[in-house]
């Protein structure tokens, strides 16, 4: 595996409602784009074998650029289905 440029994500927002432009740039709303920066947002980089575990209930997107050889495993719990 190699060196890439990571992921950014928005510490907390997995346990609150979206900020004005955090809502903004994710729908496209008032000019914004959803490949824009968040004010909110932290840059994780990712180095050869490095390995990041991380809700994906928060805002977060992969950061693309260089030759991405990611593997990406969504895992979730059923503790919310109807029994």
């Amino acid at each position: 595996m190699v060196e890439e440029n990571g992921l950014e994500w928005v510490p907390g927002s997995h346990q609150r409602w979206d900020t004005e432009e955090e809502l903004n740039v994710r729908l496209e709303l008032c000019g914004h784009r959803h490949q824009e920066c968040l004010d909110s947002g932290l840059e994780i980089p990712l180095g050869a074998g490095d390995l990041l575990v991380f809700s994906a209930n928060l805002i977060h997107r992969g950061l693309y650029g260089k030759h991405r050889m990611a593997l990406d495993i969504l895992f979730f719990s059923g503790a919310m289905r109807k029994r």
